[in-house]
């Protein structure tokens, strides 16, 4: 919303609904809190300005009211918070998604449906004309889709694409310390958010963001680490050290190439049709839903 992608959030929050009503066991409905203090760019009026903006794009949709709570009761919830400084906390209501548990159960639901799934079966070549080799075996299809996220490129050889993108690494870490509730967090290094979230018992840090040349630079680095420490110390009183990272883990997405900062480079997706090859670049696991079906319908339009 602050880049002023109004297409992409008023799709991801149209989306909400409809992972909410299909994967019920998978998505949850959560409270989210912004704690503000004076020290940071952006102040509670603009943080407030924006979850109302939230709301109102929601539409019939929304998954519940934003607003303000009070700093008492706020720090009922979060006795280790830093209270020095803390002027504002805004509130917001958004979906957390099990994306583990979601991909396990559309992976059964398709092999039910008699889908054909090569696993471990690397893609080594693939054509316009719809011929794919694997390290062991060589097939033809009417049409191939390329969701190859960050190796869309590199498998596909024998032509080029007429687009440019980046690699952006995101890493978190899981932290051996219980919160009740979603956080988040305004870094006060670079103006990003972080979130810190519930997960079984224990939680999970992240974002970060670091370009990479390749999508198999795939582990967080001493920076990185240092940097969402940093971030969860500047919150709480109880500071944490390497000793509290319970694991981490790391990934790679790909985001468009029309900005010179990584925080503001675009996670609108792009499909692009090479005769029996269709490509998606870009998008996120909230809208991957409208994706599909905006590729299935390229499908069949070229059947």
């Amino acid at each position: 919303l602050e880049n002023f992608e109004f297409s992409l959030v008023l799709n991801a929050l149209n989306e909400r609904k409809k992972w909410l009503d299909e994967f019920p066991n998978e998505v949850k409905k959560i409270k989210k809190f912004i704690p503000i203090y004076s020290n940071q760019s952006r102040n509670g009026l603009y943080i407030y300005v924006g979850a109302k903006i939230y709301d109102f794009l929601s539409f019939g949709k929304s998954m519940g009211k934003s607003g303000f709570v009070s700093k008492k009761e706020f720090l009922k919830f979060f006795p280790e918070i830093k209270s020095k400084g803390l002027k504002h906390i805004v509130y917001y209501h958004d979906l957390l998604m099990n994306d583990s548990d979601i991909s396990k159960k559309l992976f059964n639901e398709c092999k039910q449906l008699g889908v054909k799934i090569f696993e471990h079966s690397e893609v080594t070549f693939f054509s316009k004309s719809g011929s794919l080799s694997t390290k062991y075996n060589q097939y033809s299809f009417d049409q191939i889709v390329n969701s190859a996220g960050p190796w869309s490129k590199s498998i596909a050889k024998d032509f080029s694409y007429n687009f440019e993108f980046k690699l952006v690494r995101g890493s978190h870490l899981i932290l051996n310390k219980h919160i009740n509730h979603p956080l988040l967090l305004q870094s006060n290094e670079d103006k990003r958010v972080v979130f810190l979230l519930p997960y079984k018992g224990k939680s999970i840090l992240g974002t970060t963001e670091c370009e990479v040349e390749t999508p198999d630079e795939n582990s967080i680095s001493l920076i990185e680490k240092d940097y969402l420490i940093k971030c969860y110390n500047d919150y709480f009183v109880n500071k944490i050290t390497d000793r509290d990272i319970i694991n981490t883990y790391s990934g790679t997405r790909v985001v468009g190439d029309g900005s010179s900062s990584i925080n503001a480079l675009s996670r609108e997706h792009t499909i692009y049709i090479n005769d029996n090859v269709i490509t998606i670049v870009g998008g996120k696991w909230t809208s991957s839903r409208s994706i599909a079906d905006e590729v299935l319908k390229n499908v069949l339009k070229n059947a």
